[in-house]
């Protein structure tokens, strides 16, 4: 029997959003990408429209389009060019990750709202997941670009998932836990599931940061005979755990 989460997974649309750069998005979204590609093969596809930094194009053994969205002065979104890719992702069956960056964060919330994007995509059975990361060290401003795109998205079908990136720095807002804050709790009903990114130890976080630097996904680096067995169990207990979180989301 078919199991029917993995069903409407198959053909679906999540969109990294953040109003902050280097809080781990990019990170986030290779990860995404890769346990997609694991569960769906050629099915998933990743789009980088990030117009400052193209970071998921260099990840090689992801399925990655380069999609360029700026108007000619670069300044806004173009909304034909963005059009086409909406259009795609919306009629064609697979698992369309896209990844949007900072710059564009605002112009593609409006985007969205705008042209009723959600309200399409709800009528193709398409469902809209936008994944956003708030990070330890700039708690404050990646809870309010959460709270931001959560008021803004109140009144359509898109679902959050959350990645809380410990890894960054404590996840603390106020003294409090940032997953038991009022901030967060209050947009419950808007959550699909949360994914954590582990603190580990100064070594682990060192073998994390070569792996990102490197444009290594976890499953390459694990068969990577290069890489010793400490090495590989070390990123194992730091990252291994993600695709398990991401499996137990509410899809």
């Amino acid at each position: 029997m078919a199991n029917p989460k993995m069903t409407k997974l198959s053909h679906s649309i999540h969109i990294m959003l953040t109003g902050k750069g280097g809080v781990g998005k990019s990170t986030a979204t290779s990860m995404l990408l890769e346990h997609m590609q694991n569960r769906f093969g050629e099915l998933a596809k990743g789009y980088d429209t990030d117009t400052e930094n193209k970071t998921l194009t260099q990840y090689r053994q992801l399925p990655v389009e380069e999609i360029d969205v700026l108007d000619d002065l670069g300044t806004d979104i173009d909304k034909s060019k963005f059009d086409n890719m909406i259009s795609a992702v919306i009629e064609v069956p697979g698992v369309h990750v896209i990844d949007n960056g900072a710059n564009t964060f605002r112009p593609m919330i409006a985007y969205l709202i705008n042209e009723g994007t959600p309200q399409i995509a709800q009528e193709y059975g398409t469902p809209i997941y936008v994944h956003c990361v708030i990070a330890g060290g700039q708690i404050k401003d990646t809870v309010a670009s959460f709270e931001m795109m959560a008021q803004a998205f109140q009144d359509t079908a898109i679902k959050f998932v959350l990645w809380i990136n410990e890894n960054a720095g404590d996840a603390i807002l106020d003294d409090v836990p940032v997953l038991d804050h009022p901030k967060l709790r209050g947009y419950a009903h808007q959550i699909a599931g949360i994914v954590v990114i582990p603190k580990g130890d100064e070594l682990a976080r060192t073998k994390v940061r070569a792996l990102i630097e490197s444009r290594q996904t976890y499953n390459s680096y694990m068969t990577d005979p290069a890489n010793n067995l400490a090495a590989r169990c070390r990123i194992k207990r730091a990252l291994g755990s993600v695709f398990e979180q991401l499996d137990a989301v509410d899809w």
